[in-house]
């Protein structure tokens, strides 16, 4: 016996599976190059009869016996001209002697059937193997919006301005700590980028060079970078990157990057960077040619960075200075790319050499600013160096600043940010795991990895449990999702404390914020709490009064009042749900929003006067352009009384839209289901409209307007506001001697320095209206006042006795200091607004 191939092919739609199937066969069947039909009888001379046409290309067989009944058959296999070196093909069998066959071995009945079992195997292979390849084109994500590629070969979408591409997380792309390495996925966005560039049909002979800039010999270099690692991938996550490209100047060019886990959608990571030209003889920098500008001008978006710039200014960092350093580093040959220098990720390997292990071995790299200065090329010997910013503060994670450098010249300079790492002191999963109270460690059995107690561990250690410990709460009490339809969502999932905000936090929102400005397929942003009985209570001032230092507040401050000024200023509709309780910051994430939705239980109000703070977040811009030339909003501030009806919500201006509480999961339908247009604010007031009632009553506060303009005037002082009071509460009008009995009351709640402070920063931010050239005109330099006076009030005793008078103690009896409207001084009030180098200023 010897073996036969023959090749065929299967077709499906536009998918071709090509086999090959091996058949064993007698020796006069290799003689004679057919195979014979299983139902083919040998008969003549030859025993056998000859097929009356074959067709070697045409893979056509026909038998004589067809007119018998016998069966036709018909393939579409094709043999190869060789198998093994052997020319193989149909022959004539009527060439074949007589000898050749009758001195082969007797003919018997077994061994004239066919191998069935081989044929068998064969076609049962071919299906299984069709089978799985339609399997893969047929994979689809578990989320809509997530690209449809299994092969990982990328598209363009959003009409040629975005580049995605997935990719799987490969055994030997992780490192110890089974996640990818930041060099892993510094690779994944510089193959991402040239892909774009090629599917463009950019991509001309080099690394990333256009066509025209062949011509001039021009090759792209980046100039800086800036990552944020939210979450590493693990081995066989599949991860999708968006990448698209933006102006930088008037010579560079700006890349950014989001990857996201394909499974649930959650950001992975964020990274933006600036490229310049340089020429490639040369190795100078280029201006870039108009004819070059013309290639790729029409990919630009016109979006912000999405990651905001990273403007600090680092003090000088060399050899002298630094905490650790290594030296006498080499490229080898396999570090350079096709434009003959280092790469840019093997920088990030050199800085890593530098970095004390006790860092990467007990934290992971959360984000990196990188600014290039220079080339390194083969035959380089480099330096790096690393100074630890915040090592006397082991509260806080890592920061760090790294220095690569030539004998004659610096090559990149870097900063770093690190957080806990999976394999620090203290077990992630121990927090996630535990059920932990909103604030605190107390609750917690804390264990090492290796599960022995911490009786012995440095105290120190738990001021970083504190820390991982809020870290982790921000990312469950924060969530954001984006929608297949362009609507992004942000969930504030802390009911126990009613949403409150903490530091982590506010920073994770903004995060989301940030990001999805610039992502071009967010075309709305929603914010809602999980809670039914609170949108946000507000700051979490408990934890703010936990920290006595100016360095917490400052990052406190400053982390709630960008967040504001950012929402004040977004360039996409952003929609908030103002169901039940907002209060305080709950005010500041939705009162400066474009569509403020009230409801029949929100209840606003800011109470932060009793607290010995002041009502910051910008109320007082707000304050200032409610009704009576801000006399309404300046009552509102300085008694902590309460809004909560829809009308006087809409009255005062911190509600834009009246929307019946049962109407908001319809509404929220509505909106997912949404085809947005070129204009997404047109699209986001018609469903508003659509949903939107006029109240059932007269805003009580109408009806109280000229008491409230008498009375809470921006030339009125305290003395005299109480002083109106009383006399108020004398009226036979039964609905102004409420009011002013609440009012009073309200007043009595308050901090007498709080008090005072309150009514001159809400005077001179009425004031200001319409003052172009005034600061206090715009939020912004609210902002910028409130931070100056909130970091002073916040150190003073005030502060901290009203925390514990009003929630902590709760015996609501605080010693206030001064403890009369008499005892404050001028001058000390004054002082609270006055900048000051010590706490320097909100960068807004």
């Amino acid at each position: 016996m010897s073996w036969e191939m023959v090749e065929g092919s299967l077709a499906r739609t536009d998918v071709v599976v090509r086999y090959f199937c091996y058949f064993r066969i007698s020796p006069i069947q290799h003689r004679i190059g057919v195979l014979p039909s299983p139902s083919s009888e040998f008969s003549g001379k030859n025993g056998g009869n000859t097929p009356s046409s074959v067709d070697v290309h045409g893979a056509r067989i026909k038998s004589k016996s067809s007119s018998s009944g016998r069966i036709q058959v018909k393939t579409n296999a094709q043999a190869p001209s060789k198998v093994n070196g052997t020319r193989v093909g149909f022959m004539d069998a009527t060439k074949i002697d007589d000898e050749a066959i009758t001195s082969h071995t007797p003919r018997t009945f077994i061994n004239q059937l066919p191998d069935w079992s081989m044929l068998l195997a064969a076609i049962t292979t071919i299906f299984l193997a069709a089978e799985k390849q339609w399997m893969m084109l047929d994979w689809k994500p578990k989320r809509a919006d997530m690209l449809v590629d299994p092969f990982g070969f990328g598209r363009i979408t959003d009409d040629g301005s975005i580049f995605c591409q997935n990719f799987s997380i490969r055994s030997y792309e992780i490192g110890a700590d089974r996640t990818a390495s930041i060099e892993t996925l510094m690779n994944h966005l510089q193959e991402t980028a040239l892909n774009h560039v090629k599917s463009a049909g950019l991509l001309a002979n080099g690394f990333g060079s256009t066509p025209e800039m062949c011509k001039r010999n021009l090759i792209w270099v980046v100039s800086k970078m800036q990552i944020l690692v939210d979450r590493y991938p693990q081995w066989g996550d599949v991860v999708q990157i968006e990448t698209w490209v933006a102006a930088a100047g008037k010579n560079g060019m700006r890349r950014d990057w989001l990857m996201r886990d394909c499974n649930t959608g959650d950001t992975l990571l964020r990274a933006t960077s600036v490229w310049v030209m340089m020429n490639k003889e040369t190795r100078k920098l280029s201006k870039i040619p108009d004819e070059v500008r013309e290639e790729i001008c029409d990919y630009f978006v016109d979006t912000p960075p999405i990651v905001a710039e990273d403007d600090r200014k680092l003090p000088k960092l060399d050899a002298t200075n630094a905490d650790h350093s290594r030296t006498g580093l080499k490229p080898r040959w396999n570090d350079l790319d096709l434009n003959q220098h280092v790469n840019n990720v093997k920088y990030i390997g050199w800085i890593l050499e530098s970095t004390p292990p006790s860092i990467l071995e007990k934290h992971e790299l959360a984000g990196l600013t990188l600014e290039y200065r220079r080339e390194c090329t083969r035959s380089s010997i480099v330096e790096s160096h690393t100074s630890i910013m915040n090592k006397d503060d082991e509260s806080s994670p890592p920061e760090c600043q790294h220095l690569l450098r030539l004998e004659e010249d610096d090559i990149a300079n870097y900063a770093s940010q690190w957080r806990a790492g999976p394999n620090s002191v203290f077990s992630l999963n121990s927090v996630r795991n535990s059920s932990l109270k909103p604030m605190g460690v107390d609750a917690i059995e804390w264990r090492t990895s290796s599960g022995s107690d911490l009786s012995s561990v440095n105290p120190n250690y738990f001021r970083r449990v504190s820390f991982l410990n809020v870290a982790v709460m921000a990312e469950e009490f924060v969530k954001g999702n984006v929608h297949p339809n362009g609507l992004a969502i942000i969930t504030l999932d802390r009911p126990k404390a009613l949403n409150a905000m903490n530091l982590e936090m506010d920073v994770k929102y903004k995060s989301f914020l940030d990001e999805w400005e610039a992502d071009p397929k967010v075309k709305c942003v929603l914010v809602e709490g999980s809670s039914p009985r609170a949108f946000s209570a507000g700051g979490d001032v408990k934890q703010i009064a936990k920290h006595s230092q100016l360095s917490d507040m400052i990052k406190v401050f400053s982390a709630e009042y960008s967040l504001i000024c950012k929402i004040s200023e977004y360039k996409k509709p952003y929609v908030c749900f103002m169901d039940g309780i907002t209060m305080g910051f709950g005010i500041g994430l939705s009162g400066h929003g474009r569509y403020r939705l009230i409801t029949e239980k929100t209840v606003l109000a800011m109470p932060e006067n009793g607290i010995g703070l002041f009502p910051d977040v910008g109320f007082a811009y707000i304050a200032a352009k409610s009704p009576g030339e801000g006399a309404v909003g300046a009552y509102l501030g300085l008694t902590g009384n309460r809004v909560s009806t829809p009308a006087d919500a809409l009255y005062v201006g911190l509600g834009s839209h009246y929307v019946p509480s049962a109407s908001l999961p319809l509404l929220k339908e509505d909106l997912l289901a949404t085809s947005f247009s070129s204009d997404p604010d047109h699209n986001t007031r018609l469903l508003l409209e659509k949903y939107s009632k006029n109240p059932e009553s007269e805003p009580r506060l109408k009806l109280l307007l000229p008491r409230i303009i008498s009375t809470f005037g921006s030339s009125r002082s305290i003395k005299e506001v109480t002083k109106e009071l009383e006399n108020h509460q004398q009226s036979g009008d039964t609905l102004v001697a409420e009011w002013a009995k609440d009012a009073l009351q309200g007043l009595k709640k308050g901090a007498p320095l709080s008090l005072c402070l309150t009514q001159k920063h809400f005077s001179k931010v009425a004031y200001a209206q319409g003052d172009n050239g005034s600061e206090l005109s715009k939020l912004s330099g609210v902002m910028r006042a409130e931070y100056r006076i909130a970091l002073r009030s916040s150190l003073r005793n005030d502060f901290a006795e009203g925390v514990r008078a009003i929630l902590v103690d709760k015996d609501q009896n605080p010693k206030w200091s001064p403890s009369s409207l008499e005892e404050v001084s001028d001058a000390e009030v004054e002082a609270l607004f006055e900048p000051s180098p010590d706490i320097g200023e909100l960068n807004v």
